[in-house]
C-alpha cells in the first residue's frame, strides 16, 4: 500500500522548481510548493507518519531514495557553483535539512502554523535562516 502512494505521489508532485531563479526564490518556491503538496496528499502524511511508527522497517520510502534524487543533488550544486550555498557543505545533509524542515510544517500538528499568514511567515523565517546557515563564506 506505501509503494502505491508513492508512487502516485511522485507523479502528481513535482517539488523541485527550475534553477534558474536566484537561490532565495528557488528556496520560495520549493517551501510553498512542499507545504502545499502535503496539504493536498493528506494521504501521504498519513503514510509517512505510519512509517516513523514502524519499527525496523526494511522498506523506507521518501525524496532521498527515489531516482529523482540526482535531480535535487544537481540542483543545490548548482547553488553551490553560484556561491550561494557553502561548497564546504554536504549536498545531501542540506537536503535533508530543507526537506525535513519543509515537511515538519506537515507531519507535526503545529498551531503557530495553521492560517496561511504563519505559513507565509513560517515559511519566510525558513528562508531567511536558511540562506544565512548555508551561505558560502
Amino acid at each position: 500500500m506505501k509503494h502505491n502512494i508513492a508512487k502516485d505521489s511522485q507523479q502528481q508532485s513535482k517539488m523541485l522548481p527550475d534553477i534558474k531563479p536566484n537561490f532565495k526564490d528557488f528556496l520560495q518556491e520549493l517551501f510553498t510548493k512542499g507545504i502545499e503538496f502535503y496539504q493536498q496528499n493528506p494521504d501521504i502524511v498519513r503514510m509517512l507518519n505510519w512509517q516513523r511508527l514502524e519499527y525496523n522497517n526494511t522498506q523506507k520510502i521518501g525524496i532521498t531514495l527515489s531516482p529523482e534524487f540526482q535531480a535535487w543533488i544537481k540542483a543545490f550544486e548548482h547553488y553551490q557553483q553560484k556561491s550561494d550555498i557553502d561548497k564546504n557543505l554536504k549536498t545531501e545533509f542540506i537536503i535533508t535539512l530543507i526537506l525535513s524542515t519543509i515537511s515538519s510544517a506537515a507531519l507535526d500538528p503545529n498551531i503557530f502554523i495553521y492560517h496561511k499568514n504563519d505559513q507565509e511567515a513560517y515559511i519566510n523565517f525558513c528562508i531567511e535562516r536558511l540562506l544565512i546557515a548555508l551561505a558560502a563564506t
